[in-house]
């Protein structure tokens, strides 16, 4: 059921999101926002023994390029991992991955090289799935959903070592979604099987 909403003011907000993650056993929600003046910033909040919601302090998350649009955060099943996408003003796509205590160092998202660009009105969107795409059978691995600059949906993975990413090994119908960020749900099915759902909106004309 929902609990009685609460109030905290962390001051102005153009875009947040927020996600489940355990450190040392405490199960906390993640906030992540972006300011209108491009910095980002974070704060978590934890629930007391007695039911009562409990914030900690708003940080702000240095070392971050001028964000803008929405932020996205995904997590692991198990809510061990957490990693952060957003584009700069550049609409260049970055990712940070989350410690527990602080942020990784930022990273520009590259597919053979190159830097990758979403459209302009639209901003990138993360997920764990356990498609079958690595050599491990039933590893979760991380999909990005990134609008390119023509406003069609690409999926892209993560290329270790490094940071390189390229596009997933499996076929998919093109996505036109111009404006806002993609949504990604993962359904786990028997044996890590499951269905990955992407879902994007359109701009109206009316």
């Amino acid at each position: 059921k929902f609990v009685q909403p609460g109030i905290r003011d962390i001051g102005p907000i153009s875009a947040i999101d927020a996600k489940t993650f355990t450190v040392n056993g405490v199960e906390m929600i993640i906030i992540v926002g972006i300011r209108p003046d491009g910095t980002m910033f974070y704060t978590w909040v934890t629930v007391s023994s007695t039911g009562l919601n409990v914030w900690d302090s708003v940080i702000t998350i240095d070392g971050s390029s001028p964000a803008a649009g929405e932020p996205s955060l995904a997590n692991t099943r198990d809510k061990s991992s957490l990693t952060l996408a957003y584009k700069g003003t550049d609409n260049v796509v970055r990712t940070r991955g989350f410690t527990g205590h602080s942020w990784s160092p930022e990273q520009v998202v590259t597919v053979g090289g190159q830097p990758v660009a979403v459209h302009p009105n639209t901003s990138p969107a993360l997920a764990f799935v356990y498609l079958p795409l690595g050599l491990v059978a039933g590893q979760e691995h991380m999909i990005g959903a990134f609008t390119d600059p023509q406003g069609f949906i690409q999926l892209y993975a993560p290329q270790l070592p490094g940071s390189r990413w390229g596009r997933i090994p499996i076929p998919y119908d093109q996505m036109y979604s111009p404006v806002g960020r993609p949504v990604m749900a993962w359904a786990p099915g028997p044996g890590d099987g499951g269905v990955m759902t992407t879902l994007g909106a359109t701009a109206s004309t009316s």
